[in-house]
């Protein structure tokens, strides 16, 4: 009897740990749309978090230009680049440094809600998460899959699953970021490299 059971114990295991797909490298596309009380400010900026194991790369691209975040955890460093036309401005992350601009993300509580939603053919869940700022957060996040290294997802790490679509409200706005797309391919290395000047 005992065997019957360590079998049909091991067999769940393996079904939960096929349930959920790693996410170790690709490219995760989104959609940013920013919202006043009285008017869209920005429905046309698109946002692509790449990551290779412990290398991450988000560029934020608008009509006025582009922002650039590389680090690699593994060394503990990085840099955030500013384009905005002809001016070029970097300027280098330390650890800390990565570690305090992702800090807002910080919860104060979590609810957990039932309701769901396709996004890119993932069954996602919906939670509410208050940041330690007081904005409030609504997140879809896919259980179907997880970034491999937590290290390099600081936004919302608490979630058991991969996020793909985050709405942010305070007072003053609301910002929505929707993924559009989801690659697993793999990503040259040279576009985590940190460029002297400018944006590689």
């Amino acid at each position: 009897m005992r065997s019957h059971v360590f079998f049909i114990v091991c067999l769940l295991s393996a079904c939960s740990a096929q349930a959920q797909k790693p996410f170790s490298e690709g490219t995760v596309t989104y959609s940013i749309g920013i919202t006043t009380p009285t008017d869209t400010v920005a429905s046309t900026m698109t946002a692509i978090q790449k990551l290779k194991g412990g290398h991450v790369r988000m560029d934020i691209m608008s009509t006025t230009g582009r922002t650039t975040s590389l680090y690699d955890n593994r060394e503990g460093a990085g840099a955030f680049i500013s384009e905005m036309g002809a001016q070029r401005l970097m300027v280098p992350l330390t650890e800390a440094d990565w570690r305090d601009r992702n800090s807002w993300y910080i919860h104060s509580g979590i609810n957990w809600l039932e309701e769901t939603k396709d996004i890119l053919g993932y069954a996602c869940q919906k939670a509410e998460v208050t940041l330690k700022n007081g904005t409030n957060a609504v997140v879809f996040y896919a259980k179907g899959l997880v970034i491999e290294n937590s290290d390099t997802d600081l936004q919302f790490g608490d979630i058991p699953g991969m996020v793909l679509e985050y709405t942010l409200s305070n007072k003053a706005s609301t910002v929505r970021y929707q993924a559009t797309a989801l690659n697993f391919d793999p990503v040259p290395i040279q576009q985590f490299d940190i460029p002297t000047a400018g944006v590689s």
